[in-house]
């Protein structure tokens, strides 16, 4: 797995509709879609599942020289307490909460907390950091 080398500007919804309208996401629970090589996965369910804008799709329009858009996803919980744990080989992280494209339930999805590397849950509507990462 590789990491963008700094956080993309700004903080991002999870995904900014409203629970009702995201079809197919309701099938992201962080036992079926939490584990290493998930958040490819995820991030593609997010968007087809009807997330126009929001974390996901942040994710998936970066894009390197070497790595174009598209090829980057948001982060599983897993793999994001993989970049947590690299945190200071990959550098560049504030001390806050990060989303993972795993979703808790149909209004919550996990983050991570990059000074102490707890996890817990949060509305998807409230705004974190994103750090896209791909897979190669």
């Amino acid at each position: 797995m590789e990491a963008a080398s700094a956080d993309l500007a700004g903080t991002h919804v999870w995904c900014p509709l409203p629970d009702s309208l995201i079809t197919g996401v309701e099938t992201i629970t962080v036992d079926s879609a939490s584990v290493i090589g998930s958040g490819n996965a995820n991030t593609d369910a997010m968007i087809v599942g009807g997330c126009t804008s929001g974390a996901a799709n942040s994710a998936r329009a970066y894009g390197t020289a070497t790595a174009p858009a598209g090829s980057w996803f948001l982060p599983s919980l897993a793999e994001l307490n993989q970049l947590y744990m690299q945190k200071d080989v990959v550098g560049g992280f504030a001390a806050v909460d990060y989303w993972s494209s795993s979703q808790q339930r149909d209004t919550h999805a996990w983050f991570q907390f990059f000074d102490d590397g707890s996890q817990s849950n949060g509305f998807k509507s409230n705004s974190n950091p994103v750090r896209p990462v791909r897979a190669f």
